[in-house]
């Protein structure tokens, strides 16, 4: 039964008037109607359903109490490896990672018109995952993925990105490091390396890292190839010398000699990354 209170009350009115069984009596005081103390039939903290109904401060406060209210969002930022303890208040949080970047391959010295050149590292994987208070726990362990060390000087491929992980909640695999080519010659094509697999990772949502490009050269010039692009950070710049670096997971570029240059190294892969975005009452 809807309790249809006046359209037009006076400060101190009762509704309803008599007393009618079943409902609980109001007063009017001016700005909303509130419960009349002693009133038969009223639960102070007691909210209807089945009828429209005024919320006394009482019923509001207890209204607002049986509802879980998600007031702050909050992150926490890993770049190395620690411990996640969540923030007080967190009811659920979304977990997002990639592993280490592969770093870029070193190349050896070219000879007059002749190149050698680095693929790029591929870049690390990336993984998202949901998880509530209780699967968190009072705490878990984040591991970042190291970078992939760049080849050095020489004949010499890139390294393996490390993988990252919160627990065993979720896991993103590091990308390869790119190949080098093994001798000076008129022109060439090198591959770069592959991009951590999404398969090979542990969560909601699981992306496969890009890889990277190949290095190449012809005609007396030569560059290395890009770092592959991870979700959170670019791929190095290939360029025509030694290799850059990667950031957030992406992959290092690999080197590139030409026309009788020294030999070079590749750059370093980007460590992985993870971030948590909480969601808290508090």
């Amino acid at each position: 039964m809807a309790i249809d209170f006046p359209n037009a009350p006076t400060v101190g009115q009762v509704y309803p008037l008599p007393a009618v069984g079943g409902l609980p009596q109001w007063r009017w005081d001016g700005a909303e109607w509130v419960p009349v103390s002693g009133s038969a039939n009223f639960d102070a903290g007691a909210v209807r359903f089945d009828a429209a109904q005024a919320l006394s401060g009482a019923q509001q406060i207890q209204a607002r109490s049986n509802i879980t209210s998600i007031g702050v969002v909050k992150r926490q930022l890993f770049t190395a490896s620690g411990t996640y303890t969540p923030s007080t208040g967190m009811v659920c949080c979304i977990i997002e990672m990639v592993g280490g970047g592969g770093g870029g391959a070193g190349v050896p010295a070219s000879t007059s018109g002749q190149i050698t050149c680095g693929g790029g590292g591929g870049a690390g994987a990336y993984s998202r995952h949901y998880a509530t208070a209780a699967m968190i726990g009072a705490s878990q362990t984040v591991t970042i993925g190291a970078a992939g060390a760049g080849g050095a000087a020489g004949a010499n491929g890139g390294g393996t990105g490390g993988d990252t992980s919160l627990g065993v909640l979720a896991a993103a695999k590091g990308g390869a490091g790119g190949l080098t080519i093994g001798a000076s010659v008129p022109s060439y094509v090198i591959s770069g390396g592959a991009g951590g697999l999404a398969s090979a990772g542990t969560g909601d949502v699981k992306v496969s890292g890009a890889g990277g490009l190949p290095g190449m050269g012809t005609n007396s010039i030569a560059n290395g190839g890009n770092g592959g692009s991870s979700y959170f950070g670019g791929g190095a710049q290939g360029t025509q010398g030694a290799g850059q670096t990667g950031s957030l997971g992406g992959g290092g570029s690999g080197g590139a000699s030409f026309n009788g240059s020294a030999a070079v190294a590749g750059g370093a892969g980007g460590a992985g990354y993870t971030v948590i975005t909480e969601f808290c009452t508090q």
